[in-house]
């Protein structure tokens, strides 16, 4: 009677585990800032942000260099923008490279999450060094970063914003 009362439950907790709901996203990747530090001593900074995603598809290879990933706008996939605190009021400064090939801006290449499994959806976190120069030299002091991503679908995350911080 033990024996079978014991197979039952193990089989009733087997039934209830395959049935549990799995965590389901968009496919559109989701962003969420967590952090942005200045290192103390001037030189760069850590961002970090955690992401879902309901296809499996975040993140660039080494190798997504080629075809739609050879364009300037998707060569990357984290994409960061300037702004300023000018007389109180927040001005994006333009860092374009498709205008200006000269233009360094502040793009990344997060590496690819690869999902385990048949269940592709992913959630994750993402810490970029920002280095050696994370602020653009001005006559302003008051910055910060908003950013987006995108996935290897070409599909946009929303838009996030870090905390406002000093040049060093």
């Amino acid at each position: 009677m033990v024996k079978k009362m014991g197979i039952l439950l193990f089989s009733l907790s087997i039934l209830c585990w395959g049935c549990m709901d799995l965590e389901t996203f968009p496919d559109e990747p989701q962003i969420t800032f967590k952090s942005f530090v200045v290192k103390s001593d001037g030189t760069g900074a850590q961002l970090i942000f955690s992401f879902t995603d309901g296809d499996g598809n975040f993140g660039l290879n080494q190798e997504d260099t080629a075809g739609v990933f050879a364009d300037c706008t998707t060569r990357y996939n984290v994409f960061c923008d300037y702004y300023e605190k000018q007389n109180g009021t927040w001005v994006k400064v333009s860092l374009d490279p498709c205008i200006d090939p000269n233009i360094i801006p502040f793009y990344y290449r997060a590496p690819v999450a690869v999902p385990e499994g048949q269940y592709k959806a992913q959630k994750g976190t993402v810490t970029l060094d920002i280095n050696p120069i994370y602020y653009l030299p001005s006559n302003y002091d008051t910055c910060k970063f908003k950013l987006h991503v995108i996935d290897r679908s070409l599909n946009q995350s929303n838009e996030i914003e870090t905390n406002e911080f000093y040049k060093p």
